[in-house]
Order: C-alpha cells, then structure tokens, then sequence
C-alpha cells in the first residue's frame, strides 16, 4: 500500500493571497476601533487621519481602494490559485474517487493531504481559504457546509469545491455574522434532503449578508 500524499508548498498567489488577507484582517480591526475605512495601495493600508494613522502606525493619504474590496481581489486571486494547483488533483480524483484537502496559511505556504474515497478529513489549522476535491460535481454536501462553517468561525476568508469541470466557492465579504451562519447551516439542512443536482443547485444558490457564491 503506498503512502499518502502529504506536501507543504508555497507559490507566488498563496503568498500573495496570504498578505492581502492579513492586510483585510488589519484594516477590519482599525475600522471596527476607529469607524474609519482604511484604504490599501501597494500592501499598505493608509487613513485620511492623522492621529489613526500614527497610532495604528499608517500611511497617510486619500489614495488607494477602499478595504471592503479586498476580498474580491482576494477570491479573483483564490481561482486562479485553484485552477494551476487543483486541477490536476481533481483529475486523480475522477478517476480514484480519493479526495483531497487544500489549506492556503496565513505564512504563505499551502499544504496538501490526500484522503480516502469520496472523503477527507482533516482538523483546520490557522489559515486563509480551503479547498478540497471532488470526482464529478463541485457542489457542497452537507457536511461540506458544516466543515465551511468550521472554516469562518476560525475567520477564514473562504471555502471551495473543486471538481474537473467546475469549482465552487464561498467567501466571506465581510465579517461572518449570526444571520450568514443560520442561513448557511440552515443550507447545510436542505441539501441533504435534496433529490436532484436541479434542487441542489438552486439552494446553493441562496442569498448571504455577508458571504457570496460563486460556481465557475
């Protein structure tokens, strides 16, 4: 019997997605202290106030994004991460039917562990997105959902299926509130009910506050 897959990595968009996330964490810190925004340029993040921006040790200025866009980049950044390293993991996973676990740090390194048949399970260590495989459709099971729960309780930024056609993701934009975690495990109840791959697609669809869908 071979060993398992088990790899520590790191490319040039983990790294990347792993400063924009700490970049995101900060300036949602300062805005909930201050009530000011935060806006970010170049990996820094900058104030129109000078006492924030002195204390918080800032740039100061009016240039740059407003921080509420940072998870977008970051989920823009998530797909083309997932498409260059999971595919071809996908790929083993049709035809073995063995999944596997992706975890994106918060240092920047990413790790792979390789599961059993049509499951893997692993605890969450601190860090910014995960993804795991699967053989044919990229929506979530239930227990998926759960495990995406787990995932933003621990503030990550976000969750995905990976199969060899699609992918599917939740992120966060924004903080993960009370009402995103009623309608997500309220989901994660409805989808194993479900029948159809029609039924199942239309409930993944569901409307968050704070959390966005999104099927590729």
């Amino acid at each position: 019997m071979s060993a398992k897959e088990q790899r520590l990595d790191r490319n040039e968009l983990s790294e990347l997605m792993a400063r924009l996330y700490s970049l995101y964490e900060r300036a949602e810190l300062i805005y909930d202290e201050t009530g000011l925004e935060p806006l970010f340029f170049k990996d820094r993040l900058f104030v129109s106030d000078e006492v924030v921006a002195r204390d918080y040790g800032l740039g100061l200025g009016k240039d740059g994004d407003p921080f509420w866009t940072i998870p977008w980049k970051l989920a823009g950044i998530y797909t083309q991460f997932l498409r260059r390293v999971m595919v071809q993991m996908a790929l083993k996973t049709a035809r073995t039917r063995i999944e596997y676990l992706l975890i994106v740090l918060k240092d920047g390194n990413f790790f792979v562990l390789e599961g059993e048949e049509d499951r893997v399970i692993a605890p969450y260590p601190e860090g910014v997105a995960g993804a795991h495989t699967h053989p044919d459709v990229c929506l979530m099971s239930h227990k998926d959902l759960e495990t995406a729960d787990r995932a933003f309780l621990m503030s990550y930024f976000a969750s995905a299926v990976v199969s060899p056609s699609c992918l599917y993701m939740i992120y966060r934009n924004g903080p993960y509130t009370e009402e995103d975690r009623r309608v997500l495990l309220s989901m994660a109840k409805t989808v194993k009910r479900v029948k159809t791959y029609e039924e199942l697609l239309q409930t993944e669809l569901i409307k968050f506050p704070n959390l966005v869908t999104v099927i590729l």
